[in-house]
């Protein structure tokens, strides 16, 4: 209806435009909001992807532990930073990857 009472001449220019702004903040509020949400939308899939290939590699790697001698499994735990803490109540293992570390995987093992 602006643009038609502009070119009717019924508003000039800067009525138009006075009136128009409202409307630009909020579609450049929307589209900041739609990139916040496809980033966040990114990031959630990267970390969905990055849980699945941990989940794969830590199942290989339990595969090769199981016929692993005494200090295999010791080196392993050592170069992945594995610690086990075990009481008659309770198993706590915690595992700190370095995510600058270069980890062979599964496929080419």
């Amino acid at each position: 209806r602006l643009l038609e009472q502009r070119q009717k001449d019924f508003i000039d220019q800067e009525i138009l435009e006075s009136r128009i702004a409202p409307v630009k903040l909020l579609c450049d509020r929307k589209e900041r909001s739609i990139l916040i949400l496809d980033e966040q939308r990114r990031r959630k899939d990267d970390a969905v992807a990055a849980e699945a290939r941990i989940a794969e590699f830590c199942e290989w790697m339990t595969e090769g532990l199981e016929d692993a001698d005494a200090d295999r499994k010791r080196a392993t735990f050592a170069a992945f930073q594995i610690k086990v803490e075990a009481t008659k109540e309770d198993l706590q293992v915690t595992v700190t990857v370095d995510p600058s570390a270069t980890i062979i995987s599964p496929s080419s093992a």
